[in-house]
């Protein structure tokens, strides 16, 4: 059942076995979860259907450190989260690219300080399948093997550090709308829409939260009282929010991370397998029907062997037609030509036309590399002096490149451009160093799963440290991001807490 905050009786709300603050993919797959397990859900979302410019406006915050983007712009309050967002396009639909965590990820690196999860990526396995399903994807394979392939070539890697892989694309309807609308339908979830959480009041011994206080604007409030609570709002505001109930903890708001994107390599190429329009490193679908984009990957032993972080390399021709590139064409393409398949067939048109005036010369290809980053203390989210349109102190980002960033990425760099010219792939040439670009906006890391309270916020089952009945759902709870997109081990581990709180 779908009510909205601003116009519901107090009465209307019940009280629930479990409350989730978040609508977004955690929370959602989360709800979907407990409701095939029998449990009764209250789903508390700050936004209205799709975004509200009013409600956005609780995004604002306060950034310090290195330059980074608007809060209101990268985070989505709305049914669906962030995934109102997403910009990977396939045929005029909105994607994410969804990958797993390497099993290395998991593990403590000891150049790589804070790193190592409380468990194995063996632990997320079972729930990784899972969450294939729960994002619209296909089966849970993201190597070079036959389900990917289809018998397109591949680069002739020489046996060094880089090795093909996958990406799987997953619909943002996913989230946007077909969960929402299986939980609107049902029976024991309440998705409240319009409510956002102003206070999780705590018990007289302070290790319990007895109720989740609302607000809707313009006017209306109300409370939620439940046997368990979970945060799933994101990395920022669920450390403001855990800030606001709890205070300073030694690792709360801490260890924020992103996904760093290094353009500044291209590599000149005449290879067989990249002059293939529709070839493996372009979106295409696999027979199985899911869009996939090859990718380059760096093999686990190989960043051991040299105490690198991860990294993951995608390759964009930028021989494009300028036509195609124009940032107007979108709009105007559809609505001069609305059937989508007509709009390719134009397209590869104008491509097949431009590929004979450049015959003989190389293909362009842009290397998008994107980085690690570590989990660093003094990257963190913190309570602002500034305060929102409800009275409470806004969130402040805190955000630096480390130097250790800076070295990983040139070792990186060179990495790559060795490896591709000692197999033959082409030249790689460099447009100088360019600053390391945040516009990923994978927020992770602000509330770390640790064994230890002195190390983390919250332990292996994702309950807060020192509360009976607090949980937290998302990137939020990562020790360590990889350069996986963030979403399907999100998903796992919602799947993962939804049988933990069904057994409670």
């Amino acid at each position: 059942m779908e009510l909205d905050a601003g116009s519901v009786p107090v009465s209307a709300v019940p009280e629930a076995e479990i409350c989730i603050v978040g609508a977004g993919p955690a929370g959602l797959a989360l709800a979907a979860a407990l409701e095939a397990a029998g449990k009764t859900v209250v789903l508390l979302e700050s936004g209205r259907g799709a975004q509200n410019p009013e409600l956005q406006e609780l995004n604002a915050g306060e950034t310090t450190g290195d330059p980074y983007a608007d809060l209101r712009l990268v985070r989505s309050r709305g049914i669906g989260g962030t995934a109102a967002l997403w910009n990977t396009w396939f045929q005029d639909n909105a994607f994410a690219k969804y990958l797993p965590l390497d099993p290395g990820d998991f593990e403590p690196r000891e150049w790589l300080p804070w790193s190592g999860w409380p468990f194995g990526r063996e632990t997320l396995e079972p729930w990784y399948r899972s969450a294939q399903e729960v994002c619209g994807l296909g089966s849970f394979a993201y190597d070079a093997g036959p389900l990917l392939r289809a018998g397109l070539p591949l680069l002739r890697l020489a046996g060094g550090p880089l090795s093909n892989a996958a990406y799987q694309f997953g619909p943002a309807s996913r989230f946007t709308r077909d969960l929402p609308a299986r939980l609107r339908g049902s029976g024991t979830v309440l998705l409240l829409q319009g409510a956002t959480v102003v206070e999780l009041v705590r018990n007289s011994r302070g290790d319990r939260i007895t109720e989740a206080r609302w607000v809707a604007l313009p006017a209306g409030r109300g409370a939620v009282r439940a046997g368990s609570f979970v945060i799933a709002a994101g990395a920022i505001e669920s450390a403001r929010l855990l800030l606001l109930t709890l205070g300073e903890r030694p690792w709360l708001g801490r260890g924020f991370m992103e996904h760093l994107l290094d353009g500044s390599l291209q590599l000149l190429s005449h290879d067989p397998a990249l002059l293939i329009p529709a070839g493996f490193y372009a979106a295409r679908r696999a027979p199985s029907g899911v869009p996939v984009l090859g990718r380059l990957g760096f093999a686990p032993e190989f960043l051991r062997a040299e105490r690198l972080r991860n990294a993951s390399i995608r390759l964009r021709e930028t021989t494009e037609p300028a036509l195609l590139q124009s940032p107007r064409l979108r709009p105007l393409a559809r609505r001069l030509v609305p059937l989508p398949a007509l709009r390719r067939l134009i397209g590869d048109g104008v491509r097949k036309v431009a590929s004979l005036t450049r015959a003989g010369r190389p293909l362009r290809y842009q290397l998008l590399i994107d980085l690690e980053q570590g989990p660093h203390p003094e990257n963190r989210v913190l309570l602002s002096s500034h305060r929102d349109l409800l009275g409470l102190p806004q969130a402040r980002l805190h955000w630096r490149l480390q130097p250790e960033d800076l070295v990983h990425a040139a070792r990186v760099r060179a990495l790559v451009a060795s490896d591709l010219e000692r197999a033959g792939a082409g030249k790689v040439v460099s447009s100088g160093p360019l600053p390391l670009d945040p516009k990923q906006h994978h927020h992770a890391g602000t509330t770390r799963m640790h064994r230890d309270p002195a190390l983390g916020v919250v332990d292996e089952s994702l309950r807060v440290h020192g509360m009976e009945n607090l949980f937290v759902a998302g990137s939020a709870v990562f020790p360590t991001a990889g350069v996986a997109n963030p979403t399907l081990t999100v998903v796992a581990l919602a799947l993962r807490l939804a049988a933990e709180l069904a057994s409670r």
